[in-house]
């Protein structure tokens, strides 16, 4: 990262990170200035570094698996831009080892890397065109910010770039297939900063409403429903039935929120609290309490049931026992379905890991939709 700090400024910051490791180089002035930092978990072994890059070769602790880093501030003052980039080409031009390279390019690669004023010069563009090829690399995918970079200027004057990258060559692909890299928010600087995921991140997805079938146990489920359905939009017939849907399914799913999600701990309390009165005298009292609280246990396991039958989709089963491991063991069995392990390719060959089984799948269906010859219509006529 570039600095335009102190050694003892980015001494003090990283002891308070828990870096074990760094190196530095020093800025010039107010800019420039670079820093490396690592702690135990990674073997980091450097082989040059200067005032615009740290080359060398990483590996995880306790793994034979390494691979070679270029970690990049590109040269801001665009006539000395040429020169930098021809020795990091020169040094990797050549590599079949896995390579990453990274960071602050300032480079602008077309029209769709920048916002305002000027459009991206022929010399970024050459240049970084010229990388990729000669070099063999290839961007990976971010997720986040378009821009990396902002001038923090107003109205016309602002201008944002896509100046931060990491380009990797095949061989760092085989190695990490589900890596991504993030553009995060920008805080104290005029880069976002970037975020590289050697695993895939599983993407939290918004949840989509479901009804809940043990909504209609419990105590205030028909005053929401009443709610819910009462609406005063106006409009055709198709439009006022949406209306109320759409109203129906907001008032539940606020009115859900305090619903118990799972009855279990309760039912648990429950039947101590019936387990210590069976173990007392009977009278009127505690006869009464107890066939209270065994009706509040029933309607419980009646929920449970209810929420697990839902997800088991067995329509054959009309609420008969109090079996809730059945229902679950079917829900996950259902699951474990519907996910494909392994899938044979025309040759024969089994496919059993996941990004090889979703190319094959992906290209199986762009060539079945991507046919050339024309449909037989008098056929299709005939069999119609």
């Amino acid at each position: 990262m570039e600095t335009r700090q102190s050694r003892n400024y980015m001494e003090r910051l990283r002891r308070q990170l828990r870096f074990s490791n760094r190196l530095y180089v020093e800025p010039q002035g107010s800019s420039g200035g670079l820093a490396l930092w690592w702690d135990e978990t990674v073997n980091l072994s450097i082989f040059s570094f200067d005032r615009f890059f740290f080359d060398g070769c990483c590996s995880v602790a306790g793994s034979d698996t390494s691979w070679h880093f270029t970690f990049v501030y590109g040269e801001p003052n665009i006539q000395l831009r040429r020169p930098m980039w021809t020795r990091v080409m020169e040094m990797r031009r050549h590599t079949s080892t896995p390579w990453l390279l990274m960071g602050d390019l300032n480079l602008v690669g077309d029209s769709t890397d920048k916002r305002g004023k000027r459009p991206p010069t022929m010399l970024d563009r050459t240049i970084l065109h010229e990388l990729i090829s000669v070099c063999s690399l290839r961007e990976i995918g971010f997720k986040g910010l378009v821009f990396t970079w902002t001038n923090r200027r107003h109205g016309e004057e602002n201008v944002r770039e896509r100046l931060d990258r990491a380009l990797m060559n095949d061989s760092w692909h085989r190695m990490f297939p589900k890596a991504q890299l993030f553009h995060c928010t920008r805080m104290g600087s005029d880069h976002s900063p970037l975020l590289l995921s050697l695993q895939a991140i599983p993407e939290t997805r918004r949840k989509r409403f479901r009804y809940e079938l043990k909504w209609q146990m419990q105590t205030g489920y028909s005053d929401a429903i009443l709610q819910g359905w009462s609406t005063d939009k106006t409009g055709s017939p198709l439009f006022y039935l949406m209306s109320k849907l759409h109203n129906l399914k907001k008032t539940l799913q606020t009115w859900s929120r305090n619903v118990p999600k799972r009855p279990q701990e309760e039912i648990d309390k429950l039947q101590k609290e019936l387990d210590a009165l069976q173990h007392n005298q009977s009278s009127i009292s505690t006869i009464e309490q107890e066939e209270n609280l065994i009706k509040k246990i029933n309607t419980l396991w009646a929920q449970e049931e209810a929420h697990w039958f839902q997800r088991a989709r067995a329509n054959w089963i009309n609420f008969g026992d109090k079996n809730s491991r059945y229902f679950h063991a079917v829900a996950t069995r259902r699951r474990q379905n519907n996910h494909i392990f392994q899938l044979k390719d025309d040759t024969g060959r089994i496919l059993d890991k996941e990004d090889t089984i979703l190319n094959y799948v992906y290209s199986h269906f762009k060539q079945a939709y991507s046919s050339q010859h024309s449909p037989n219509y008098n056929l299709i006529a005939d069999l119609i």
